[in-house]
């Protein structure tokens, strides 16, 4: 596992309310409570249970053929009224800049380069 990046990770997982979640051996979450406009939006537009809905950042690490890959993505976790969540992907090209500039500072490349 590269560990500059799994420790750039892990830390800026630190802001109140952030849960740093570790899913897998090889997935690792930080999730984050959005602010109250953006989890009423997202409660009204995919018809979610009244639990507050959560953004996530997710990095997953493979090996393959002794090199590391890993997959950064992020996403809205909203609970449905069956109790289910539903994940909503979204895209933002300042996080898609930001998660290649953190691979580009901890030794990786980014495959959007």
């Amino acid at each position: 596992m590269p560990e500059p990046l799994d420790s750039a990770f892990r830390a800026s997982c630190d802001a109140p309310g952030d849960v740093l979640r570790e899913v897998s051996s090889d997935v690792l979450q930080c999730r984050i409570l959005p602010p109250p406009d953006v989890a009423a939006f997202l409660l009204l537009q995919y018809d979610g249970a009244l639990e507050a809905p959560t953004l996530v950042v997710q990095k997953k690490t493979d090996e393959d053929a002794g090199n590391f890959v890993v997959e950064l993505s992020y996403f809205a976790e909203v609970v449905q009224k069956s109790g289910n969540a539903r994940r909503i992907y979204f895209k933002q090209r300042a996080l898609d800049g930001l998660m290649d500039r953190l691979l580009a500072a901890t030794g990786g490349t980014a495959a959007n380069s």
